[in-house]
């Protein structure tokens, strides 16, 4: 039987599942009315799978195309995608997707009865990992890099791993110096160059 799992990403950057179905068949089509049932008619912003044809068509009948972003990664497309850029994404897509943590516990021979129990189990060792992320977040103090105010104040409030990133923008983005050029309904426009380079300039608008 095939198995579809929803999954999200946390606070943490792990995955995590949101629900998940087995099917008697690849009836995505009811799978997805199912889904957005359940969600209360909100459809997800982005569909990322791996699957065939029968998922990309039901996509398409939902109408879903034309209100999220979409994108299939067919594994028999893959050779096709010369975009170095694109094929790294992809492939750290693949090391957080669900799919690939299941495979540790599930196989296409497992019984139903053992899939159960099973089940519970990678759900269980999914969030053990979230709570030992909620305590080093908790038990631990970010090492600030910059004197800005607000470098200490994020700190405080986001998880590890997303204040890693934003301190890394932080750092990067006093490689740059802004110009406000102009206010206009509301809008903040700026000149943006590298620090001592006026070439290229960027013009931002806030």
């Amino acid at each position: 039987m095939p198995f579809v799992s929803f999954t999200v990403v946390n606070n943490y950057h792990q995955s995590i599942l949101f629900e998940c179905a087995l099917l008697w068949d690849e009836t995505f089509q009811w799978l997805l009315h199912t889904w957005q049932e359940a969600m209360f008619g909100v459809s997800p912003r982005t569909i990322i799978t791996d699957q065939d044809v029968a998922a990309t068509n039901t996509v398409a009948k939902k109408n879903i195309i034309g209100c999220v972003g979409y994108m299939q990664f067919a594994r028999n497309e893959f050779q096709h995608l010369c975009e170095l850029l694109f094929v790294l994404k992809c492939q750290q897509l693949k090391k957080v997707s669900m799919n690939k943590y299941f495979k540790d516990y599930l196989n296409s021979t497992t019984s139903m009865s053992v899939f159960v129990t099973q089940y519970d189990k990678v759900v269980d060792a999914r969030y053990d990992k979230v709570r030992e992320k909620d305590y080093k977040t908790k038990h631990s103090k970010a090492i600030l890099k910059t004197l800005h105010l607000m470098e200490d104040e994020i700190a405080k409030m986001y998880t590890k791993k997303i204040f890693q990133k934003f301190q890394e923008e932080l750092i990067q983005s006093q490689k740059f110096i802004s110009e406000k050029i102009k206010v206009r309904d509301g809008i903040h426009v700026y000149k943006v160059h590298l620090f001592q380079r006026q070439a290229p300039t960027y013009i931002v608008l806030f």
